[in-house]
C-alpha cells in the first residue's frame, strides 16, 4: 500500500512537471488568428531539399541532403517539434504560359512529405520558395520585383502566374484540414537581399550587380518593388480563396478559410513592419504574417564572430532581438494578426566558447519570441560542419541528430514550452556565457 502511494506521488509529480512545460494555454487575448499562430508551437524547416535546384531546375537531393522519410518526421515529433515547414521550389517543373501546369510528380512528392507530418499530427507550411531567388532559379527566375516595378505588363504576367500556380496547389490540397498552411512566397528580392534595392543581371549563368546607374535606378524603385510584392500577396490570397468559395460566396472546401501566410520584401521582419499591406480577404482572421530574421548575420549566419550579446566582443546586443519581437508584437500581434518566424538559426562554431554563445543566442531568441507570442521555425539545411551557413541540426534522411543538435533542439524547445515563472529572458541573460 505504501509503495502504491509512493508511486502515485512520484507519477503525479512527473505529470505536474510535464504539464508545466507543455504548450501554453490556447487563448492569449488577441483573437483566434493569434491563438492559431501560437498553436503552431516550435517548428523545423526541411531546408535545402524540396527548395534545392540544380541549373535552375528544382531537385530534392541536388544540394547533398538525403530525401526526407517518414522516419525523419517521426523523429521530429519525438523531439518535440509541432510544425514542419517544407520550402518548395517549382522552377523546371511547370509548363508554359498561360496554364503553367505543374508536374504531377512534383505535387505527389510534396503530398508524401505533408502526409508524413499529418501522420504525426503536426502542422505543415508549404510555399513557393526559390522561384524568387535569382541565384537559385537562374534562367527560370520569374519573380523579379525590380522588373515588375518598371514594367506593368511584366507585373501582370507575374500575377497571372501566381494565380495559375496557387490555383493548382490549393486545389490539389483542398481537402487537407487547417493543419496545412499555405505560404504565398519566400524571400522575394531583386538581388540586393532587401539591404539595397537594385537590379542585378545574368552574366554567364551568374547574377552580378549592374553598373552604378542601374543601382541608382533600382534604389528609386523601392516603393514600386514593395507595391508589386503586396500585389502578388493579394493575388495569392485571391487564388486560394477562389478554389474554396464559389461566385455566390458558398463554402466549397477547406480553402475557404485556410490560414494563409504572407510576407514583406525579402521576408524581412523590418520590411513586414514598415511596408507590408495585408491582403484583403473575404474570410476574416485567416492571414498570418511570415517573417525571417538571422540578426546579427556575422554571428548567426556567417560564423565570422564567436560571441554575441553583452558578454561578447562585437558590440552586439540582446536589445536587437528584443526590438525585432517587440516590433512584430506591436505591429501585428497586438492587433489580432498572427505572426510566425518562418526562418531563423545560428551556425555551428569550431570552439567550445563559441558553441556556448550559439546555445545562448538560440535560447534567448526563442524565449524572446515566446514572450511576444511569435512561434518560431528553425532553419535546418542539413549542413553540420562549422562556419558560414552550417545550420544542420538533424539528418534529413533519418531524423538522427547531427553535431550538437540534440542539446540545441532541447534547449530551444524548453525555451518555447516551459511555463516556469522564473524562466525568462532576464534569467537567461543573467546566465550568459563569458
Amino acid at each position: 500500500m505504501k509503495r502504491d502511494i509512493l508511486n502515485f506521488l512520484v507519477i503525479g509529480s512527473v505529470l505536474l512537471f510535464v504539464q508545466s512545460c507543455r504548450q501554453p494555454a490556447a487563448t492569449y487575448g488577441y483573437g483566434e488568428c493569434v491563438d492559431y499562430a501560437m498553436s503552431m508551437g516550435f517548428g523545423w524547416n526541411l531546408g535545402n531539399n524540396m527548395d534545392a535546384a540544380v541549373d535552375g531546375v528544382a531537385d530534392e537531393t541536388g544540394w547533398e541532403n538525403a530525401a526526407c522519410t517518414q522516419a525523419t518526421i517521426d523523429s521530429l515529433k519525438a523531439a518535440g517539434f509541432t510544425t514542419l515547414r517544407v520550402p518548395t521550389t517549382w522552377v523546371g517543373h511547370t509548363g508554359e504560359a498561360p496554364e503553367y501546369v505543374i508536374d504531377e510528380a512534383r505535387l505527389a512528392r510534396l503530398k508524401e512529405i505533408v502526409d508524413y507530418a499529418f501522420a504525426n499530427e503536426m502542422k505543415v507550411i508549404i510555399n513557393i520558395h526559390h522561384d524568387g531567388n535569382p541565384g537559385v532559379a537562374k534562367q527560370n527566375y520569374w519573380l523579379d520585383p525590380y522588373k515588375a516595378a518598371i514594367d506593368p505588363a511584366y507585373d501582370e504576367l507575374v500575377n497571372a502566374r501566381i494565380v495559375a500556380m496557387w490555383t493548382q496547389i490549393a486545389t490539389y490540397f483542398k481537402d487537407y484540414d487547417h493543419n496545412l498552411i499555405f505560404e504565398g512566397l519566400n524571400e522575394v528580392h531583386d538581388g540586393g537581399h532587401g539591404n539595397h534595392f537594385r537590379q542585378w543581371t545574368m552574366d554567364n549563368g551568374q547574377w552580378t550587380p549592374c553598373g552604378s546607374s542601374h543601382a541608382d535606378e533600382g534604389e528609386s524603385t523601392k516603393d514600386g518593388q514593395i507595391a508589386a510584392l503586396n500585389g502578388w500577396m493579394q493575388s495569392f490570397v485571391n487564388a486560394v480563396r477562389a478554389t474554396g468559395i464559389d461566385s455566390e460566396g458558398k463554402r466549397l472546401n477547406n480553402n475557404a478559410d485556410r490560414y494563409l501566410g504572407v510576407c514583406g520584401y525579402y521576408a524581412r521582419w523590418d520590411h513586414a513592419c514598415n511596408g507590408l499591406v495585408l491582403p484583403t480577404d473575404p474570410t476574416p482572421n485567416r492571414i498570418l504574417v511570415s517573417v525571417h530574421c538571422y540578426n546579427p548575420w556575422p554571428f548567426a549566419g556567417a560564423g565570422e564572430q564567436e560571441s554575441w550579446g553583452h558578454n561578447g566582443e562585437y558590440g552586439t546586443s540582446e536589445e536587437e532581438i528584443q526590438t525585432v519581437f517587440r516590433s512584430l508584437h506591436d505591429t501585428f500581434v497586438a492587433k489580432g494578426v498572427g505572426v510566425y518566424m518562418g526562418e531563423f538559426g545560428c551556425v555551428h562554431q569550431p570552439t567550445e566558447r563559441a558553441n556556448a554563445f550559439q546555445k545562448y543566442y538560440l535560447e534567448y531568441y526563442v524565449r524572446t519570441a515566446r514572450e511576444n507570442l511569435v512561434p518560431c521555425v528553425i532553419w535546418d539545411n542539413g549542413y553540420y560542419f562549422t562556419g558560414d551557413e552550417y545550420f544542420g541540426y538533424i539528418n534529413h534522411g533519418t531524423g538522427a541528430f547531427l553535431h550538437r543538435g540534440k542539446e540545441l533542439v532541447g534547449t530551444m524547445i524548453k525555451a518555447w514550452t516551459c511555463d516556469c515563472a522564473e524562466y525568462t529572458t532576464q534569467s537567461i541573460y543573467e546566465n550568459a556565457p563569458q
